[in-house]
């Protein structure tokens, strides 16, 4: 039986981060490794009957490259879901679909740099990273229940700091836009906020 997705997608990235640490060690150069997870919630109610409800998580493994800069390898997982959605016709009548599911898994490759030194309790830091998006819609329309797939190669920009509650834990805060389709004209571009924590070894 094969392994779902991914789980193979961290183990790759395991073993990168395994082959990474040993190299940079034979090296002679610092190394350090690191976990996080983060993730969100928000609730709109956007009028009396229709709310709109997302969750993002997101969990990694990083290799420190010296103080301040670290190859990170992410996965992030982004569910929405709203009740109901107003359409109009061609003749200008309201239809609606509901039960609108979106499902988006990212898997990113990319870099993080710190912007102060590794002493400083609180340390702001941008990401770049790309990597490939799968993202999955479902709906009820019209008495019928609709499925739409679509995958692409991503982009990722996220800005962020953390701040350090003792020498091997800090909270993380970033927020990151990811544009999905950059391969091709017109990307679709979505933006999150998350909050977590990350772990040094």
């Amino acid at each position: 039986m094969p392994y779902p997705r991914n789980s193979l997608f961290l183990m790759l990235c395991g073993f990168l981060c395994l082959f990474l640490t040993n190299t940079a060690q034979a090296k002679g150069s610092s190394v350090g490794f690191e976990v996080f997870a983060k993730g969100s919630y928000s609730k709109n109610n956007i009028s009396a009957d229709i709310i709109s409800q997302s969750v993002t998580g997101t969990t990694g493994i990083a290799i420190g490259l010296g103080s301040a800069i670290r190859l990170e390898a992410r996965m992030s997982l982004l569910e929405s879901y709203q009740n109901r959605m107003e359409l109009t016709n061609v003749d200008g009548q309201p239809w609606y679909a509901t039960s609108i599911h979106t499902q988006s898994l990212n898997y990113t490759l990319g870099v993080d740099i710190d912007f102060l030194s590794d002493k400083s309790a609180f340390r702001p830091f941008i990401f770049i990273g790309a990597g490939y998006v799968e993202n999955k819609r479902t709906y009820s329309f019209d008495g019928r229940d609709y499925q739409e797939k679509r995958f692409g190669v991503s982009g990722n920009g996220g800005l962020g700091f953390r701040v350090m509650l003792a020498k091997f834990i800090a909270f993380e805060t970033e927020g990151l836009a990811v544009a999905t389709g950059i391969d091709k004209p017109g990307p679709l571009i979505d933006y999150y906020l998350t909050f977590g924590i990350r772990l040094f070894f």
